[in-house]
């Protein structure tokens, strides 16, 4: 009995510790949770039933099963929380208090794909650097995994990570920063997607854009976490509906999706008047909010495609 409490009490406190870990990443947990449960909404049931028993089917030493919240609300409740909370998993893994599951679980280049830009003249116009070769295998792994999710021939355990992986990457990719490097002369290999770039205070510019919504969406004390997604989804997808994007949703090109984020990052995420060392400048968090709500809609929208092709069908060989 005392061994089976003992076993219990490690347990929580490890699902309490993969909950609370928050290192520094792509779109931060509200950011990603978001995206995901946007792509749950707009998903089909097969679909839905299909992630929802892969993502229980995954090894114990992930952390992952555990996600699934306990309870008494009905399983589809906790299974679109799951999903959810799959989401952000990638980056939970990261934590180096959990070495064997860091070292077994976290791919860190494969958060990113750099593309790489400087500005010139006196109006500091943007140009691509060419002759510097894509940074970041984010792209590669996209092509790569999304193609097994629904394969008879691997492993349910395996594609429930691979899946995981699918619904953090395509959140990371259309976040403008995890496809950019600005070169600079301090910065001749690129600013590391914005993380060089420190502004006032804590902030750098990556962080600034991961945060964007947990920054300007009020969560009230009362409102539990699942709660306060669903309200930044029903509000994000109520001004940006999927008719507004037209056949994009439908794409599968995740380099042209990447491309999307760099160009946008390339345009307007570093406007002559943003300063190091000093706070945005007036105006600019509002720009980044907007463009963040827009670019978070079509990452679910898309995902939610991706999903329902490769899940919400029969299951097959990779590549069919």
């Amino acid at each position: 009995m005392i061994a089976k409490l003992k076993a219990r009490v490690s347990s929580l406190l490890l699902v309490v510790s993969v909950l609370l870990a928050a290192p520094a990443a792509a779109w931060d947990k509200t950011g990603h949770l978001t995206v995901a449960r946007i792509a749950w909404e707009r998903m089909s049931p097969a679909a839905r039933a299909a992630a929802a028993e892969l993502l229980a089917a995954v090894p114990e030493d992930a952390d992952l099963r555990q996600l699934l919240p306990a309870g008494s609300r009905p399983l589809a409740e906790r299974q679109a929380e799951h999903f959810q909370l799959a989401a952000y998993w990638p980056d939970i893994v990261r934590d180096g208090d959990f070495p064997e599951r860091r070292e077994k679980y976290h791919h860190g280049d494969w958060h990113y794909v750099n593309h790489f830009f400087e500005t010139r003249g006196p109006d500091n116009t943007p140009h691509e650097r060419t002759d510097m070769e894509l940074l970041g295998r984010l792209i590669e792994r996209l092509d790569a995994l999304v193609p097994t999710l629904g394969a008879a021939s691997l492993p349910a355990a395996e594609r429930g990570i691979r899946l995981a992986w699918v619904l953090h990457l395509a959140g990371d990719v259309h976040q403008p920063l995890h496809a950019t490097g600005r070169v600079t002369p301090t910065e001749p290999q690129g600013d590391r997607g914005g993380n060089l770039f420190e502004l006032h205070g804590r902030w750098n510019l990556h962080s600034f854009w991961d945060r964007i919504l947990r920054e300007s969406y009020t969560r009230w004390w009362f409102q539990s976490e699942d709660s306060y997604v669903r309200r930044i989804a029903g509000a994000i997808t109520g001004e940006h509906p999927a008719s507004e994007f037209g056949e994009r949703v439908e794409s599968r090109d995740f380099a042209a999706w990447a491309r999307q984020s760099f160009e946008i990052s390339m345009a307007s995420v570093y406007p002559p008047e943003l300063e190091r060392g000093r706070k945005p400048p007036r105006g600019y968090k509002a720009h980044a909010l907007a463009t963040a709500e827009e670019r978070v809609a079509l990452a679910g929208y898309r995902l939610a495609n991706v999903l329902d092709q490769e899940l919400g069908a029969p299951q097959s060989e990779p590549g069919r």
